[in-house]
């Protein structure tokens, strides 16, 4: 009796090994609709995205932004982004359509996330409680993971004359951000990244 006793004491202590060197994966919660994370990879790819989305043959025009094709829940911020990209190549916007010379359309063809992640070692499992009804969850136990995450945009850009309603020029830009997490035996943990406000973030230095 007392071996079987002393058996499961060890079972249980491994278990709890387990669950406390496992905690060392876990990741705060997002308390905003969408995680730090995934806020700067759509934000970063928009701006990469135009640098070749920006039209070249406007300088010295005026332009209007027409953005009814634009639908999406970043509107606001693509928006901006194309008049200040319009800005820095010297093309003056104007608020209505009637006072342009050249009316330029916004469209988005992608803007979204993905990730997912790969490990080896041993999943998180849920026992039954030793004490009582119900079951309690222990947290994987992780050799090494990868989880990572992608921004993707895919912006159009077109330019019409606003006399003869003629295509004046018409560009498009893709771009995919990345932020890739490493662990690897509990002490080793690193990002990779190719947007760099993302390196100042405190998940950044797990």
């Amino acid at each position: 009796m007392k071996r079987c006793s002393d058996i499961c004491v060890g079972r249980w202590a491994a278990l709890l090994a387990l669950m406390f060197s496992g905690g060392c994966l876990s990741y705060r919660e997002s308390n905003t609709a969408r995680a730090p994370e995934e806020q700067m990879l759509l934000s970063k790819a928009v701006d990469y995205a135009l640098a070749d989305a920006v039209p070249t043959q406007l300088v010295g025009r005026r332009v209007f932004l027409d953005v009814s094709n634009l639908d999406c829940p970043d509107k606001a911020y693509v928006a901006d982004a194309v008049r200040q990209g319009l800005a820095v190549k010297n093309v003056r916007t104007v608020d209505k359509s009637i006072a342009a010379d050249v009316d330029v359309t916004i469209r988005v063809g992608m803007l979204a996330t993905q990730s997912g992640s790969s490990m080896i070692g041993v999943p998180g499992v849920k026992i039954p409680s030793p004490i009582g009804a119900g079951s309690f969850e222990i947290p994987e136990l992780a050799f090494f993971k990868l989880t990572q995450q992608e921004g993707w945009a895919k912006l159009c850009l077109t330019a019409y004359d606003n006399d003869t309603k003629e295509m004046i020029e018409k560009r498009e830009g893709l771009a995919r951000t990345c932020f890739k997490r490493w662990h690897i035996l509990f002490l080793i943990n690193f990002v990779r990244t190719n947007v760099p406000e993302l390196r100042m973030l405190p998940s950044a230095e797990q």
